[in-house]
């Protein structure tokens, strides 16, 4: 999903300036209705304030990978690159000693 509709920099700012979000792609609205069309589902879109769910700039990625550890309980964390997508499995894990690690996205497409 990421690879197919936010493939440039313009388009995960986009997806990224919108907030938090509950979704990256679904036509499926808070209340279980059909969208018109599909796309991310951000907690703004529900009536909450973009100050409470505004994006967060971290200072680096090992800053992003620890917040998505210790603050919201993520499992995976996805960010962009100039290579593309990456993605990282942040769940407890007895094979590494920070529980991060680098797992490929799969290919193909949920369309």
């Amino acid at each position: 999903m990421l690879r197919d509709h936010f493939d440039t920099a313009d388009k995960v700012n986009k997806l990224i300036d919108g907030g938090d979000m509950s979704c990256t792609w679904t036509n499926a609205g808070w209340n279980n209705e059909t969208l018109p069309e599909s796309g991310p589902l951000h907690y703004t879109m529900r009536g909450e304030s973009i100050e409470s769910n505004q994006p967060r700039l971290y200072k680096d990625l090992n800053e992003f990978l620890t917040a998505a550890d210790d603050n919201y309980g993520a499992e995976y964390t996805y960010h962009f690159t100039n290579a593309g997508w990456v993605c990282h499995d942040v769940r407890p894990n007895p094979y590494t000693t920070n529980n991060v690690m680098e797992v490929q996205i799969p290919e193909g497409s949920v369309n």
